[in-house]
């Protein structure tokens, strides 16, 4: 069974743009196969299409990566013309490619290749400054930015494995590393246990933007300042 590398990836609730890996997909220019779906699980995946033929045959093969697209799996063609393909034994969270190489009545072939991303461990990461929820932070993990919600939530679908990112908001800016756990799969298709990671950032009032002074310490010298001229015109008034 092929290992692959984890891959955080959103959500279907959750709003991000795809990787340019995740969105290469290659048609078959003949039209030969068409019509495929792609329906996939926590561990495995079903891949259906059609062939634009009466007697031709198909079959699928599927890896890790791009270069290795080499293990093959069971087709069956129904009595409606659709094949199925059900690929087993797959990571949470991680990244699959898979190619379809179907034969025509003519004995000419053709085939379409795409990716499938299997769905991967509920994360929710929480964003917090001063113990307030930061609803306008952003975290990048690997070339993937997410925006937190007014909860200062973003939820994810990862893979188990080590991350690193880095959580900005409009005052500061925090490197976080967190480890997704490998969890079990109910038998019944629900989600596994929900992980949550909280990263806490300085409040976002206790500083200014750009700068290291904190807004109590203005205050204190503004007042200090205040006072020495007071004393001044005070000491003035005796005098004269």
């Amino acid at each position: 069974t092929p290992t692959p590398t984890p891959t955080p990836t959103p959500t279907p609730t959750e709003p991000t743009e795809p990787t340019t890996e995740d969105s290469v997909t290659t048609v078959d220019p003949t039209g030969l196969v068409n019509s495929v779906t792609i329906e996939p699980s926590y561990t495995t995946a079903i891949i259906t299409w059609k062939l634009k033929a009466t007697g031709g045959s198909a079959e699928l093969l599927y890896g890790t990566s791009s270069d290795e697209i080499t293990t093959k799996t069971e087709t069956k063609k129904g009595e409606d013309g659709v094949y199925t393909s059900t690929l087993k034994d797959l990571l949470p969270g991680a990244r699959y490619y898979f190619v379809v190489n179907g034969t025509g009545d003519d004995g000419k072939t053709s085939s379409y290749s795409a990716v499938i991303v299997t769905r991967g461990y509920p994360v929710r990461l929480i964003v917090t400054e001063g113990g307030v929820p930061s609803s306008s932070a952003k975290i990048k993990i690997g070339q993937q930015s997410y925006a937190t919600s007014k909860d200062g939530t973003v939820n994810l679908s990862l893979g188990e494995g080590k991350y690193t990112g880095t959580v900005t908001t409009t005052s500061s800016s925090q490197s976080v590393t967190f480890e997704v756990k490998k969890k079990e799969i109910p038998a019944n298709g629900d989600a596994p246990e929900l992980q949550t990671y909280p990263f806490e950032l300085p409040a976002a009032a206790a500083l200014v933007p750009g700068t290291s002074f904190s807004w109590l310490g203005f205050i204190g010298v503004l007042a200090g300042g205040v006072a020495i001229v007071v004393i001044g015109l005070l000491v003035f008034f005796v005098i004269r």
